[in-house]
């Protein structure tokens, strides 16, 4: 029994987003091999950590552990080699570095103040990612503040890094540039110990903020 395929060649001059419209044409019979290579490329920005250089592409990237070494753990590239990860198995995927531009990484600073008469937890949001630190009964501010320190080290592939000083914590961007100044910060503390306060201090290096 012979078949008919249709070629998918372009998107309607009027399409909208977040339909999709086409426009098909007839097309011969085809047939791809099972074995023709699917191909995604990621491009981004590596740390300091990472033996890639920059205006480089990598060779076929084949584990997350082989990424971290060529980005860096917790870089835009391994993040975006996870996220694709978990999307497929079967699509090959390589790194394209790029240079980073001049400048710092965006960061923002938590303080920690209040008492609390019970234990809680709270929830810090950064792209995305939840970090949950549980705080005791009788932890005092500067012991929260070290809660969400080695809450945040747990977890290396994160977007960010913490800093203690006192009863505060900075976090801080892994990358420079747009992309990493415009991630969204947001601080949930509907489980918090009654009495204690999160204050998040004015997007620092124009990172974007939002506290709950």
């Amino acid at each position: 029994m012979s078949t008919t395929t249709q070629l998918v060649s372009e998107f309607a001059a009027d399409d909208f987003v977040p339909f999709i419209a086409t426009r098909a044409r007839a097309a011969i019979a085809s047939s791809p091999s099972a074995n023709t290579a699917m191909r995604l490329l990621l491009t981004g920005f590596k740390t300091s950590a990472g033996s890639m250089t920059a205006g480089t592409v990598s060779s076929v990237v084949t584990s997350e552990a082989e990424c971290d070494a060529l980005a860096g753990v917790g870089s835009e590239l391994s993040r975006m080699y996870r996220a694709a990860r978990m999307r497929t198995k079967d699509v090959e995927m390589w790194l394209g570095c790029v240079a980073e531009p001049s400048g710092v990484q965006a960061f923002a600073r938590l303080t920690i103040s209040g008492t609390g008469s019970e234990a809680g937890s709270i929830i810090l949001y950064v792209d995305g990612d939840p970090l949950i630190v549980e705080i005791g009964a009788s932890d005092a501010t500067t012991a929260v503040a070290t809660s969400i320190d080695t809450a945040n080290a747990l977890y290396p592939s994160l977007s960010y890094s913490t800093a203690v000083d006192g009863s505060s914590v900075d976090l801080t961007k892994n990358n420079k540039g747009t992309r990493g100044n415009s991630s969204i910060l947001y601080v949930d503390t509907t489980s918090a110990p009654s009495g204690l306060v999160v204050t998040l201090e004015p997007p620092l290096g124009e990172l974007l903020s939002i506290v709950h």
